[in-house]
């Protein structure tokens, strides 16, 4: 589910931002860090809360390498969904 709310933030990103990489990998860290609180508040034991805090690290370590190459490199003007182009 992570991935694709990823892939999604990203095509946003990618659409409306001048430095998508920059703010998708400063939301990607973020976000990572938020997926722990349910893990750590509703585990029982120790070792569930440090086991599920594993596998979101190891999701986002997989995940955010994937998605961060397609975002471009260059700073460039955002283009907006709904915008007219003189002719």
């Amino acid at each position: 589910m992570g991935a694709v709310i990823g892939g999604v933030l990203l095509a946003v990103l990618n659409r409306r931002s001048r430095s998508a990489r920059r703010r998708f990998l400063q939301m990607a860290v973020a976000l990572t860090a938020l997926s722990f609180v349910p893990s750590v508040a509703w585990a029982d034991a120790a070792t569930n809360k440090l086991a599920l805090v594993a596998l979101h690290v190891g999701a986002a370590v997989i995940v955010v390498p994937a998605l961060a190459p397609v975002t471009p490199t260059t700073d460039r003007p955002p283009t907006f969904l709904f915008t007219r182009r003189r002719l």
